[in-house]
């Protein structure tokens, strides 16, 4: 290869389209006729074995200790059917350097390592060229998606010149990135550029984040939509969200963003803006937002905040962090709360999770009132999460496997969240035992992990003899 490429010769190695892409106005004549002889070999279509081949392989001739190896051995065959399996994720696993985040080999951990893998995207985003990552930044900027063609406004030209993209480039990006970055919604009316999927967004706004240079461009240009669900107010991150983080010196003009949206939309009547203040907002921020537009916060310190469900109840704990919150407000939210306890669960658009979180902590309630609550929903809330799981045609509807295997990892959270609400309480945690036990054989039955795996499983079970795990010897010397 070297004496080839010393006279002139080309090679193009990757598994990334938006690469491949690039390169095709790199190649003239017969050599760019090469470039459409290809192999697709995409990762769902992988069976169990050839995904517990790729695990493997990566472990085994990585560089992680013995001891780890060991810990993660007895899991990585639910990792292997795990629906959002990638070689790539796999070959990180393998690496002491990638695999940030997983603190310890339990199976929980291990699944959502591959499937959330923000890291990985965001190692790939530091990896673009200025004009891919400039077209990705105006896709994010846009929120409800980047009209095309694309019309450059003069703040997009202005974050342009910060990131280092031109116009042209990024007209020529968007066509490349189509496919594996983003996709060409076409409509009647508007054909927009919009992520491939919401973790690319995710991803891009926790790189925009750390340039505080450009969170101010964003703010002063993002809708309604996208400033409610990409802008983080300096709480901690919530990963399960794409947010962009404010530093303090950017607190105001947000909050004239905010303003301007108030006066025009009426934010305070919408479950989005409470969502917007509850989900990551710090004590000093709504401090701020207290001082320059204190009839904003005024219309959420009472108990009628509780009208937006779970996520009332979480404005109002911030707000009592934030010494915001009236006592006798409180006290009534409090009391509506526990009352109403028995009846979260029957509804889907509740969040089980954040709620047992509430459940977990007592900034809202005193210790008496907390253990009220929890007693009401350990009598009625727990034993009817495995009910839902195991008969969820009596109670939810859904459409495809995708929709429920979502269901069902929503509830996976609840249980988890759960735990951490109960784990003193021996009769929750059998309880949440039990749902754990359904919810698994569930999540990580053939059906509902994609691929050939249900043919396959019974034609190694139909053998006749005991099956040995391919990980077996991982962690030999």
């Amino acid at each position: 290869m070297r004496t080839a490429i010393q006279n002139g010769a080309r090679f193009v190695f990757t598994s990334r389209d938006y690469i491949l892409e690039a390169t095709r106005g790199e190649f003239r004549g017969a050599a760019r006729e090469l470039l459409d002889r290809w192999v697709d070999l995409p990762p769902h279509g992988l069976t169990v074995r050839e995904r517990e081949q790729i695990l493997y392989n990566h472990l085994r001739h990585g560089d992680q200790p013995k001891s780890f190896l060991t810990e993660i051995k007895d899991h990585l065959h639910v990792a292997a059917r795990s629906s959002s399996f990638l070689p790539e994720q796999a070959r990180r696993l393998g690496s002491t350097y990638l695999p940030s985040g997983l603190e310890s080999g339990s199976e929980r951990q291990l699944l959502v390592f591959f499937e959330d893998p923000i890291d990985h995207l965001c190692e790939v985003l530091r990896g673009l060229d200025q004009d891919s990552l400039s077209a990705l930044c105006l896709v994010y900027m846009a929120g409800a998606g980047l009209k095309s063609p694309i019309a450059f406004t003069s703040r997009e030209v202005e974050a342009l010149d910060l990131i280092g993209g031109t116009k042209a480039g990024v007209t020529q990006a968007l066509g490349r990135l189509s496919g594996s970055f983003l996709l060409r919604v076409d409509t009647q009316t508007s054909p927009r550029w919009k992520f491939h999927h919401p973790s690319l967004a995710h991803a891009l706004g926790k790189h925009i984040g750390q340039n505080s240079e450009l969170v101010g461009i964003f703010i002063s240009e993002l809708t309604e939509r996208a400033l409610f669900t990409m802008v983080d107010r300096g709480a901690q991150q919530d990963v399960s969200r794409e947010t962009v983080v404010t530093p303090e010196a950017c607190y105001a003009p947000l909050i004239n963003r905010i303003s301007e949206l108030q006066d025009t939309r009426l934010l305070c009547e919408s479950l989005e803006f409470a969502v917007f203040l509850a989900s990551c907002c710090s004590p000093a921020f709504l401090l701020r937002l207290a001082e320059l537009r204190g009839d904003l916060i005024g219309m959420f310190t009472h108990v009628d905040t509780l009208r937006f469900g779970v996520t009332g109840i979480r404005l109002l704990a911030c707000l009592r962090r934030a010494g915001l919150l009236p006592e006798r407000e409180r006290r009534s939210a409090v009391v509506k709360t526990v009352e109403n306890a028995s009846s979260l669960p029957t509804h889907l658009e509740v969040d089980f999770d954040d709620w047992a979180k509430t459940c977990a902590t007592t900034e809202l309630t005193t210790p008496d009132e907390y253990q009220e609550l929890r007693e009401r929903a350990f009598r009625d809330v727990l034993p009817e999460l495995a009910d839902v799981i195991e008969d969820p045609g009596s109670t939810i509807e859904w459409e495809s496997e995708e929709d429920w295997l979502h269901i069902a990892r929503h509830y996976e959270a609840a249980v988890v969240a759960y735990r951490v609400a109960y784990e003193d309480h021996p009769d929750a945690s059998a309880e949440l035992s039990y749902t754990e036990d359904v919810l698994s054989t569930y999540l990580y039955s053939s059906p509902l992990c994609g691929g050939g795996f249900e043919e396959e499983e019974s034609e190694e079970a139909s053998g006749g003899t005991e099956s040995r795990s391919v990980f077996d010897d991982l962690d030999s010397v």
